[in-house]
């Protein structure tokens, strides 16, 4: 695994772990954790995320809405076609 997925994921894990004391704090607001600590806390998720680059640059950190609802999975694009499987490219290449 890549560092910066490593880095992602520790954050994504520290987001869970500190969610009781962002719940206290924030609720309903968005919040960016970075080195497992919150940088940036606000209602605009742009604004956050913004501000938390604003005190530690363009690094890998995870930002969520602090909330107890259960949050639907990201929809991840596929930057990859699966084995036997024909690539948009492949599939317009042949029709020329």
């Amino acid at each position: 695994m890549d560092s910066e997925l490593a880095d992602l994921m520790r954050e994504k894990a520290a987001f869970v772990r500190l969610l009781p004391d962002l719940l206290a704090q924030f609720p309903g607001q968005y919040a960016a954790i970075h080195g497992e600590r919150v940088v940036a806390t606000g209602p605009d998720q742009m604004d956050v995320i913004e501000n938390a680059y604003a005190k530690v640059g363009t690094v890998p950190m995870c930002v969520g809405l602090v909330t107890d609802q259960i949050a639907l999975p990201e929809r991840i694009p596929a930057f990859a076609d699966p084995p036997g499987r024909r690539s948009a490219r492949d599939m317009n290449s042949s029709a020329s």
